[in-house]
């Protein structure tokens, strides 16, 4: 496939994609992306048994199968799901609904809806046709270059490089002293 053929057919694809989650997006009625919403929703039905106690004004002890902390001021549990998925964990849930504040103010911004609207708010124009090069230009093709084989025995034996073998020191027979030499390259007086 020729690159021009290439790019128009990604071109297309990207515009594609941005006009179905832009129409999809613009649908949405909740404060969040649905998939969040439900994960929101899964995680606080999970804790619903759980004991909240109150330690600070921000602090929080989670009695579960374990004992977690969790500080909401610092969006930290000690399960370290919300530090990693920049999303309330189990625990910090059921504590922030134990205060009655309101979940969605715990998340991050980027998981709002309006920040998925903003993010494919902007849209990708088509590029025409007329600028495109009809059929294929005399020499389009790039051939490699000629070569000519050179003269003599072709060497089977490969170059290594500098680093990629250890020398041995050796005790040459003429000079009696141990050296990367032996009689035959031994520069030592005869």
């Amino acid at each position: 496939m020729p690159i021009t053929s290439m790019l128009d057919a990604i071109h297309v694809k990207i515009m594609d994609m941005m006009t179905r989650r832009r129409d999809k997006c613009n649908k949405w009625k909740s404060l969040m992306c649905l998939k969040m919403e439900k994960r929101l929703v899964k995680r606080i039905q999970l804790g619903r048994t759980w004991k909240v106690t109150k330690s600070a004004d921000d602090v929080f002890e989670v009695h579960s199968d374990n004992i977690f902390c969790v500080d909401l001021k610092r969006f930290f549990c000690s399960c370290n799901v919300w530090t990693i998925e920049s999303f309330p964990c189990e625990h910090a849930l059921q504590c922030i609904l134990s205060i009655g504040e309101d979940v969605h103010k715990f998340c991050d911004p980027y998981l709002v809806v309006s920040a998925f609207r903003d993010s494919y708010s902007h849209s990708i124009n088509p590029v025409p046709d007329i600028e495109k090069p009809k059929g294929k230009p005399e020499g389009s093709f790039i051939l490699p270059p000629d070569t000519k084989r050179t003269p003599g025995r072709r060497r089977n034996k490969r170059k290594e490089s500098m680093g990629a073998r250890e020398r041995k020191l050796r005790k040459c027979s003429r000079c009696n002293l141990y050296g990367y030499h032996n009689r035959a390259t031994c520069t030592a007086g005869c």
